[in-house]
């Protein structure tokens, strides 16, 4: 049984130009070849693998070029520090919407204003707002958002476009949608989904 499991494993190898003799053979080489990679994210060109080494890397379905990009950790890290920087106290909604902090805690509550707390202290993102007040129609798309998103996943869903949101030709975000007086239910159905 387990010589038809290597033969078999062999065959596959050999179809791709490889030739070993066991894939545990094949294993110890990729894993050495991994160790000898530098440290980080570097380009090929300043990798300094010889070009056989890339060549093997390549011919054993691995990609040996890692391109250099955005940190998806420090991205979300500077959007929530942005987010917290204008976000706004319920004392400060409050006084924006001319009422009692005690009804922006049960809008809270209800899920028909976003907040989020951080070391106990709710903070209420300004992109809800307008000068006039709230985005009209947007208490009902905020109830149908799944409470446990992150507060940048739900910042970044309603203020970048959406393809669902296509008005003649322009794609809109959730928020330019609504602000222009479109379909709320189109809104509410997606925030459902996410």
């Amino acid at each position: 049984m387990a010589d038809s499991y290597i033969s078999s494993d062999r065959l596959y190898f050999q179809a791709h130009g490889l030739e070993v003799e066991e894939p545990s053979a094949l294993e110890a080489a990729v894993r050495q070849a991994i160790q000898r990679l530098p440290l980080g994210l570097y380009t090929e060109s300043s990798r300094g693998l010889p070009e056989c080494e890339i060549d093997l890397l390549r011919a054993g379905g691995l990609n040996p070029v890692i391109e250099v990009g955005p940190d998806p950790l420090a991205e979300t890290t500077s959007e929530f520090a942005a987010l917290l920087r204008t976000s706004l106290s319920t004392a400060e909604a409050a006084a924006q919407l001319g009422v009692h902090v005690s009804r922006i805690r049960r809008m809270i509550a209800a899920g028909t204003l976003y907040g989020f707390q951080v070391d106990g202290k709710w903070q209420v993102p300004q992109f809800q707002f307008t000068e006039a007040g709230l985005i009209p129609n947007l208490g009902p798309v905020l109830a149908a958002l799944d409470r446990t998103l992150h507060p940048v996943a739900i910042c970044r869903w309603l203020t970048r476009p959406d393809t669902d949101l296509d008005a003649n030709g322009l794609v809109l975000s959730p928020l330019a949608w609504l602000s222009a007086g479109y379909n709320p239910e189109t809104v509410r159905q997606i925030a459902a989904d996410l």
